[in-house]
């Protein structure tokens, strides 16, 4: 039955490409490289993208050139290996048609047919000794892109086949492989990409290393798994603000992340450029969470830094939120710390009485709103 439709859909477009005048199916014929001379180059575009063999062969036979281009810069093998017709990307490979023939923008083949869940189309192009690590104008190769998809199987190919897993992209930030697939949060990947020999030492333009920027984005798993390299720096800092991975994992509030690094050795009493450390990045964050973690992983000096800046914390324009151990009356007359209740609306500030939120409203209704919705995720 598909044998049939194929067949069915291929009689179409013969008949539709034998009608006209001539000019192509809806292609400029004015761009550069090889260009669409008659409409059998069109036709040859048209079936390789549909996957069309037959179709295919006829075009060839009435004088279509297999390296014709659309006004992108794609061959019929870009088309074939784009929608992942294995078929015809067999064909045209048979037939020589260029294998790292590439588009307006540097992309062969093989950059299109890493954006496939089916390895088919790659397989078939590796086979035939495409170039892997063949740079984009972007400054992407294969590898990069995969990696950017968190392709897996994809990944594991380009590698057998040699590419340079510490090749960085020709760009502003020149990323190396293994940093992409930490800041992406593929966490499958690393362990290919480190088997392979990359190096966790490379850094962005900002010095951030993969360790850095898994950190920052609370990739705890990606965290887990750089530490499978014996060779990562835990407390390297970056070159802009000089911030270890702990820090800024503290600072971002992901302190599963920050909790894996103390685990694996993370200097706790680090202290960035411009002075922070632990304790004012993580109390800057005045939530509950934030807290609860500090209170847990602090010595007994530590808590009480703590709770001294969560406790001062200025509540005018900003949403603080103090524990109910740490407060005092929000009256700047009362400042009584037993039996305090909070403020119905906003859950964020506590009073001794009604009357001392009767006198404190006009001063607290400029920042009184509801609390967001609490987070779920545990400190642990």
């Amino acid at each position: 039955m598909k044998q049939t439709r194929k067949t069915v859909i291929a009689l179409l477009f013969l008949c539709l490409t034998s009608c006209g005048d001539g000019h192509t199916l809806g292609m400029d014929e004015k761009k550069g490289g090889t260009t669409i001379t008659s409409k059998h180059d069109a036709t040859l575009l048209r079936a390789a993208e549909h996957g069309l063999c037959g179709v295919i062969t006829h075009a060839l036979d009435k004088g279509a050139n297999i390296e014709v281009k659309d006004t992108q810069g794609g061959t019929a093998l870009h088309f074939a290996a784009s929608h992942g017709h294995n078929e015809v990307v067999t064909l045209l490979l048979a037939l020589k048609s260029n294998v790292d023939a590439a588009m307006a923008g540097g992309e062969t083949p093989l950059h299109i047919a890493v954006g496939l869940k089916c390895c088919g189309a790659l397989k078939l192009l590796l086979e035939n000794q495409a170039k892997v690590d063949i740079q984009t104008k972007q400054g992407r190769t294969a590898l990069h892109r995969a990696i950017a998809l968190g392709h897996h199987r994809a990944t594991s190919l380009l590698l057998s086949s040699g590419a340079d897993v510490n090749g960085l992209t020709h760009d502003h930030d020149m990323l190396s492989p293994l940093y992409i697939s930490a800041n992406r949060g593929h966490d499958r990947i690393i362990p290919l990409l480190l088997e392979k020999k990359a190096d966790i030492g490379i850094v962005e333009s900002n010095g951030y290393n993969p360790l850095h920027t898994a950190a920052e984005h609370g990739f705890h798993r990606v965290v887990k798994a750089l530490f499978l390299c014996k060779d990562v720096n835990i407390d390297a800092k970056t070159s802009n603000n000089g911030a270890t991975a702990f820090l800024l994992a503290v600072r971002d509030g992901h302190f599963k992340a920050a909790n894996l690094l103390l685990k694996h050795g993370a200097n706790m009493h680090a202290i960035t450029k411009n002075g922070n450390n632990v304790w004012t990045l993580a109390t800057s964050l005045a939530t509950h969470k934030a807290e609860r973690w500090l209170r847990k992983h602090s010595t007994e000096s530590g808590r009480t830094i703590a709770k001294v800046l969560i406790c001062h914390k200025e509540i005018i324009g900003d949403t603080t939120i103090i524990s109910k151990e740490y407060a005092t009356c929000a009256h700047e007359d009362c400042k009584r710390k037993e039996d305090l209740k909070n403020c119905a609306l906003c859950e964020q500030v506590y009073y001794y009485s009604p009357t001392c939120q009767k006198e404190d409203w006009k001063k607290h209704k400029q920042v009184c709103n509801k609390p967001e919705k609490k987070e779920k995720e545990e400190v642990d």
